[in-house]
C-alpha cells in the first residue's frame, strides 16, 4: 500500500511544527510560570479559612528546565482538599489522572483517631481550570506563529 502526501499539506505541517518549536523554546517556561501563578491565585480564593495559615502557604517556583512546582506547604492541606475518614473524596484529583487508592494510602489516616473532615477541594479544581487555560493560550500562540 502506498500513500501520497500533497506537497502543500506537508509544507503546512512543517510550518506548524516550526511554530511549535519556537513556542517550546521561547515561551513554554513563561507559560508554565503563569499557569503556576494562576493555580495559586484560583486555589487561594477557594481555600477554606479558619485562621488563614493555609491560605498564606501557597507557593510556586521553577523546578529545573521546563518544570514548575506548585502547592501549599501546610501538612493539613491534603486533608482539607480530600477530607478524612469516611468523607474522603478524590474525584477532583482523579479527573487529572491521579489514583484514588494512592491518595487514600497517603492521606486516609492510620485509623488511630476517628476524625471525619469533609472535603473542601480547592487545589485540584484550580489546577484543572489553569491547565485548560494553558492549553488555550498555547493553541492561540501556535495559530499566531504559523
Amino acid at each position: 500500500m502506498e500513500a501520497k502526501i500533497n506537497r502543500d499539506d506537508l509544507n503546512k505541517l512543517f510550518k506548524k511544527l516550526d511554530g511549535l518549536k519556537r513556542i517550546a523554546k521561547d515561551d513554554l517556561s513563561t507559560q508554565l510560570t503563569k499557569t503556576a501563578s494562576d493555580i495559586i491565585d484560583k486555589a487561594t480564593d477557594r481555600v477554606p479559612v479558619d485562621k488563614g495559615k493555609l491560605k498564606q502557604s501557597g507557593y510556586y517556583g521553577a523546578k529545573g528546565k521546563g518544570k514548575v512546582e506548585v502547592g501549599y506547604n501546610k501538612k493539613y492541606a491534603p486533608y482539607q482538599e480530600f477530607g478524612t475518614g469516611r468523607h474522603i473524596d478524590t474525584k477532583e484529583a482523579r479527573l487529572l489522572g491521579f489514583s484514588a487508592s494512592d491518595i487514600k494510602k497517603l492521606f486516609g489516616g492510620k485509623g488511630e483517631r476517628k476524625v471525619n473532615i469533609k472535603p473542601q477541594p480547592f487545589f485540584f479544581p484550580s489546577v484543572r481550570i489553569a491547565l485548560k487555560s494553558l492549553l488555550n493560550r498555547l493553541d492561540k500562540d501556535i495559530k499566531r506563529n504559523i
